[in-house]
């Protein structure tokens, strides 16, 4: 219900978003912190969380949640995940979507 989240509660909850080992948290903290995607400080925490995921069900999220954000500065991550070998197709797949939708 916060129109505006202070630093604590943003660290926490990307504390939450990069490092919890439950699915579901991680799930809520990116929800969370979206509300709040106003703010430069959160979007860059949800870009930089792109490098440290590796959930595929999480990446996915994640990459839906910055192009539905229109963040263009994704772009360079989306990049990296598109020729990353390691990562699943579905996850690569949706890198790419999110290229072509942000270019």
């Amino acid at each position: 219900k916060l129109d505006k989240a202070d630093d604590d509660i943003v660290n926490a909850l990307v504390k939450a978003l990069n490092e919890d080992t439950n699915l579901n948290v991680r799930l809520a903290a990116m929800d969370a912190l979206s509300k709040f995607h106003e703010q430069e400080h959160v979007r860059k925490a949800l870009i930089a969380s792109l490098a440290t995921q590796t959930d595929p069900v999480v990446q996915i999220n994640l990459i839906r949640l910055l192009v539905e954000l229109k963040e263009k500065e994704s772009l360079k991550e989306l990049l990296r995940i598109t020729n990353d070998e390691e990562l699943l197709p579905a996850v690569k797949d949706e890198a790419h979507v999110g290229i072509l939708k942000l270019s």
